[in-house]
């Protein structure tokens, strides 16, 4: 699992299982989603930029992700919430495409 700050959320807490692991990483980065992703069969994408940043980074956020996974040969199952692109109507064929999953 990877997140901002490498420790278990609120919301996961110690529910873990023993093997996850969870590291600290920032997965704007094609380069080091690709690293981090290497031996994954699969990603579940669900990072997500502030509610109030999402029309200005989430389609970035989103295409770093699908490089990387698609880089490392890994595939991708988007968990991530569309609903801002919707509501403020700037869900555009880019946007839509970014936030697809990619099956390789």
């Amino acid at each position: 699992m990877v997140n901002r700050s490498g420790k278990p959320s609120q919301a996961t807490g110690k529910r873990l299982p023993a093997h996850i692991e969870i590291c600290a990483a920032l997965v704007a980065s094609s380069a080091q989603v690709r690293c981090l992703t290497e031996s994954a069969v699969v990603v579940y994408q669900a990072a997500q930029p502030e509610y109030h940043e999402w029309i200005e980074k989430f389609p970035p956020l989103q295409a770093a992700i699908i490089k990387g996974a698609t880089a490392s040969g890994a595939r991708r199952a988007d968990l991530a919430n569309r609903e801002k692109l919707k509501a403020q109507n700037q869900f555009t064929d880019v946007n839509r495409v970014l936030c697809q999953a990619v099956l390789p």
